[in-house]
């Protein structure tokens, strides 16, 4: 065992997720949490360290989010987006 992780809460299904891709490509969530919350149409993603990626699909290609500063907002519409911290 090289990571583990407690939460005092139930992991979200993307929480989860996102956990089992960064340990599929070896990289460790220690010391960094992205934190995703509904609010109307939109979605406020928090994070506090890394550089903020996103994706069309959970297991393919993550490119950075230029210029992504916490927090960000985006539209709830159009494609599905996976984001992650490099």
């Amino acid at each position: 065992m090289d990571d583990l992780g407690v939460w005092h809460r139930a992991l979200t299904p993307l929480e989860a997720g996102a956990l089992f891709v960064a340990g599929k490509n070896n990289l460790s969530f220690a010391g960094r949490g992205l934190s995703i919350e509904r609010t109307g149409g939109s979605y406020t993603l928090e994070w506090d360290g890394g550089q903020l990626q996103e994706s069309s699909t959970l297991t393919g290609t993550f490119t950075d989010v230029v210029g992504a500063q916490s927090p960000l907002v985006i539209g709830g519409s159009g494609d599905a987006r996976f984001y992650r911290l490099r």
